[in-house]
C-alpha cells in the first residue's frame, strides 16, 4: 500500500466519521461520557510509540525540538486570536479557537508526518515535549487570551491536562520495558488504532454540535481553514529561514499546524460550553485532511518561490540532525 493510498484512507476515514456524527447524532451523543477515555487512550498509545531513546535525545539535544515547540506555542495562539478578532466571531467561537490554538501537538501529527515522508522521530519528540509543557503553558495561555472575555478555571484545566495527557503518556513510556515484546508486535498498528479513536471523537463532537452545525455560518470553515493553512505556512517558512533542511522543516510545519484538537474539544465541553467545541471539532476534521493534501502544495509553492541562494547560511541536513542526536 503506497503512502498516497494511506493518506487517502486517512482523510476518508476522518471525513466519513464527521458525516456519521452528523447523520446519527442521537447514537454518537450517547457516547459523550466516553470521550475523555478515548483521549486518554490516544495519549496512552502515543506513549507506547515513544522510546526511552527518544526521550534521552530530546533531553540531551533540545535545541531543534525547542524551536518546533516555541513556534507552535507562539504561532498558533496568536494566529487563532488574530483571526477571531479580524472576523469578529462570537464568544464561543473565540474560546474554541484559543483552546485549539494553545493545545499541544497530538498523535495525528505523527501519522501525518509519516504519510508526508517527514522525520517521524523528530515529530514524536516534539509532540512529547509540547504535551508535557502544555500542562503548564496551556492554562496560562488560555487565561492570557481569554481573561478579559470570560472567567477561566485555570486550576481545573491544569489538573485535567495532568489526568488526560501527562499520566497516560508517561504510563505508556514506562510500560515499554516490561512489555517490550508484545508492544513491538503491535506498535506498527498503533497509529491506526489512534486514528480510530480520533475518528470516534470527531463523530461524537459533530453529533453533540448537530444543531449548531445546522445553522453554522460557512465563514467558520473559512476561518478554521485559514488557521490551519497559516500554521503550516508560517511553520515551514520560519523553519527554512532558520536553516532547517526541507525534510525537517516539513516535520516542524506539520507539528506547528496540527493540534491536539481532541484535548481542546474536551476542555471546551467541560470548562466552557458545547458550542465552544465547534471550532476544535471542525479543526480536527480539516487538519487531518489538509495535512496530506494542501500542505504538500504549500511546501512546493514555498520552495519554488524561495530558493536558498548559494553562499547563504547552510541548512541543516539529515546527517547533521542524526549526528546531533547521537
Amino acid at each position: 500500500m503506497t503512502d498516497k493510498t494511506i493518506a487517502f484512507i486517512y482523510s476518508f476515514v476522518i471525513v466519513i466519521s464527521a458525516f456519521a456524527g452528523y447523520a446519527f447524532p442521537h447514537f454518537f451523543s450517547l457516547l459523550k461520557p466516553n470521550i475523555s477515555w478515548l483521549l486518554i487512550t490516544i495519549m496512552f498509545l502515543m506513549g507506547l510509540t515513544i522510546s526511552v531513546d527518544d526521550m534521552i535525545k530530546a533531553i540531551t539535544k533540545p535545541w531543534w525540538i525547542a524551536l518546533g515547540v516555541c513556534l507552535q506555542f507562539l504561532i498558533m495562539p496568536i494566529v487563532g486570536f488574530s483571526l477571531a478578532k479580524i472576523f469578529d466571531v462570537d464568544l464561543p467561537i473565540l474560546i474554541g479557537l484559543i483552546l485549539v490554538g494553545t493545545a499541544p501537538g497530538g498523535t495525528a501529527s505523527n501519522v501525518a508526518t509519516y504519510l508526508c515522508s517527514g522525520n517521524v522521530a523528530l515529530s514524536v519528540a516534539m509532540t512529547t515535549c509540547s504535551t508535557l509543557i502544555s500542562v503548564f503553558s496551556m492554562p496560562l495561555l488560555i487565561d492570557l487570551f481569554l481573561h478579559q472575555s470570560i472567567p477561566v478555571d485555570t486550576a481545573g484545566v491544569f489538573f485535567d491536562l495532568i489526568k488526560m495527557s501527562l499520566i497516560p503518556v508517561v504510563l505508556g513510556i514506562l510500560l515499554q520495558k516490561p512489555l517490550n515484546k508484545p508492544i513491538k508486535i503491535v506498535q506498527p498498528a498503533l497509529p491506526f488504532a489512534a486514528l480510530v479513536a480520533i475518528s470516534v471523537i470527531v463523530a461524537i463532537i459533530v453529533a453533540l454540535n448537530h444543531s449548531n452545525l445546522k445553522t453554522l455560518a460557512p465563514i467558520l470553515f473559512v476561518i478554521v481553514s485559514l488557521f490551519i493553512i497559516l500554521g503550516f505556512t508560517l511553520g515551514y517558512a520560519l523553519s527554512r529561514m532558520l536553516g532547517l533542511d526541507k525534510r525537517n522543516a516539513k516535520t516542524l510545519a506539520i507539528e506547528v499546524g496540527m493540534q491536539n484538537s481532541g484535548l481542546a474539544t474536551i476542555l471546551a465541553i467541560k470548562h466552557f460550553s458545547t458550542a465552544a467545541a465547534v471550532a476544535p471539532a471542525i479543526f480536527s476534521i480539516l487538519q487531518n485532511v489538509y495535512a496530506v493534501t494542501i500542505f504538500p502544495m504549500i511546501q512546493g509553492f514555498h520552495d519554488k518561490k524561495n530558493k536558498i541562494r548559494k553562499g547563504k547560511k547552510k541548512p541543516l541536513n539529515n546527517e547533521s540532525i542524526e549526528e546531533a542526536l547521537d
